[in-house]
């Protein structure tokens, strides 16, 4: 990508409008964030589970795994081609690019939190993405009636909340059968390669999927409260157009970073 490239995607995405979807009402009280994903592959796959099951037996050839997963369906790759006019090759799967082992939370909204344990909304923190970070805060692991994961959850909502972020619509993501799949390109290799980290979540079939943009300073400054021991530095923040592009920070202007993927 040229730097006159480069310019024009960043003005284009300047320009996009952002949405703040009229049915907003995640309550953070509601927010699950004691799950975690984690890749030693180059990237992250969010799909269908029947659709990725149909590719360990014909769809996909394996000599293609690497390069489908990593190129053709990367979420920001597919957005930033076109961002005025976005097109996806596969309206059931996608995948963000990590360039190696990362592992990152999640944050989950339940269908209904006791008796429908469907995900209704998930949020994808991309901006804990860093290969500096290999340990997360302890209010991940503390029970959900601590004082201090309530107020994480709460803080969180607040840069999640589009009347206080950004957001920018990406696609729609479908999940015919029901059950959304989180791990790497090796899922689609068979059973023999899924391991404690492959996750499949029931789940409502249809999202829009927005990436969510927040102030820099102040993300910075909220999720480093939360441990002295663990400090996000603005040198490592990963910026998810990072590795496609190999430019730095500069797609958002000024005090701007994604916070990360949110599947509404």
């Amino acid at each position: 990508m040229t730097n006159k490239d480069f310019l024009l995607k960043r003005q284009k995405i300047k320009n996009i409008k952002r949405e703040i979807p009229k049915d907003y009402s995640i309550e953070f009280k509601k927010l699950e964030i004691q799950y975690e994903i984690y890749t030693q592959s180059t990237c992250f796959v969010f799909g269908d589970e029947g659709v990725l099951n149909k590719y360990m037996e014909t769809d996909v050839p394996e000599h293609d795994f690497l390069d489908y997963f990593s190129e053709d369906v990367e979420l920001f790759k597919q957005f930033l081609e076109h961002p005025e006019n976005p097109k996806f090759k596969n309206p059931n799967v996608f995948s963000l690019i990590s360039k190696g082992s990362k592992a990152s939370p999640i944050y989950l909204v339940m269908m209904d939190i006791h008796k429908d344990r469907r995900i209704k909304h998930l949020f994808i923190p991309t901006f804990c993405f860093s290969g500096a970070i290999t340990v997360f805060p302890n209010v991940f692991y503390m029970t959900n009636k601590a004082k201090k994961k309530r107020a994480f959850k709460e803080s969180l909502e607040k840069f999640i909340n589009p009347n206080n972020n950004e957001w920018i619509f990406l696609r729609d993501l479908k999940i015919p059968s029901g059950g959304l799949v989180i791990d790497n390109h090796n899922y689609v290799q068979g059973k023999d390669f899924h391991t404690e980290w492959t996750k499949i979540f029931g789940s409502k079939k249809e999202f829009k999927v927005y990436a969510v943009i927040s102030k820099k300073s102040e993300l910075l400054k909220m999720y480093n409260s939360q441990d002295p021991e663990v400090q996000y530095s603005e040198d490592h923040i990963h910026e998810p157009y990072e590795n496609i592009t190999f430019k730095p920070s500069g797609l958002l202007e000024g005090d701007k970073t994604f916070h990360g993927i949110m599947l509404y």
